[in-house]
C-alpha cells in the first residue's frame, strides 16, 4: 500500500492537486480513533489515524465478548480512498461509492506482540452540503497477520468488518 502510494502521488498532475485537509473520527473494525485526511484530487485522498484497535469491545453473537480471544492493541491506521462513482440523490445531495485500501498496524494487546492488517475497502461516502462535513460507511476485508510474542509464533486469520466516521474538512 505504502510503495503503490509512492508511485501514483507523483503522478497526480499540479493542475488536479489541490490542498484540503480533514480532521474526524472513525468507529469499527479493525480501527476506532482520530482521523486526519488529505485530499489529493476530488475524488482520491489519503488518511491516517491513531487509536485503538476494536477487539475487547467487539461483540460475538452467540460467543459473548472477544475480549479472551482478544484483539485490544494500540493502532496507527493509513488508507486511501478514491471516488469510483456519484449519484444525484437530488439536486443538492450526492453519495459517492468509495474503494481503496487500509494498513493498520496493532501494537500490543492480548497476544504480546503485534498485528498487521492489510485490506480492501469498499464503501459509501455522503457530503452533506451546507456542512464541509464527510460521512462514511466501509466495509474492509483482508488479512489480519499476528505476530505472537515470547516464542508464540505467527498466526494469519481473515479479516472483515465495518467503519463508520466522520470527517469535517479545512
Amino acid at each position: 500500500m505504502i510503495l503503490v502510494l509512492l508511485i501514483l502521488i507523483p503522478s497526480v498532475s499540479a493542475a488536479e492537486a489541490k490542498t484540503k485537509f480533514g480532521a474526524g473520527a472513525m468507529v469499527g473494525y479493525p480501527f476506532n480513533g482520530a482521523i486526519g485526511t488529505f485530499d489529493i484530487t476530488d475524488k482520491w485522498d489519503v488518511q491516517l489515524g491513531l487509536g485503538y484497535g476494536l477487539g475487547s469491545f467487539r461483540y460475538n453473537y452467540g460467543y459473548g465478548y472477544a475480549g479472551s480471544a482478544g484483539y485490544g492493541f494500540f493502532a496507527i491506521d493509513i488508507a486511501s480512498n478514491y471516488d469510483v462513482h456519484t449519484f444525484d440523490i437530488d439536486a443538492n445531495n450526492k453519495l459517492s461509492i468509495t474503494a481503496g485500501g487500509e494498513i493498520t498496524l496493532g501494537i500490543g494487546g492480548s497476544y504480546s506482540g503485534f498485528s498487521l492488517i492489510i485490506m480492501a475497502v469498499p464503501g459509501l461516502s455522503y457530503t452533506i452540503p451546507s456542512l464541509p462535513l464527510d460521512l462514511f460507511l466501509r466495509i474492509p476485508l483482508g488479512a489480519n497477520i499476528f505476530f505472537i510474542g515470547n516464542g508464540g509464533g505467527t498466526h494469519v486469520s481473515f479479516a472483515g468488518g465495518g467503519q463508520l466516521g466522520a470527517v469535517w474538512n479545512f
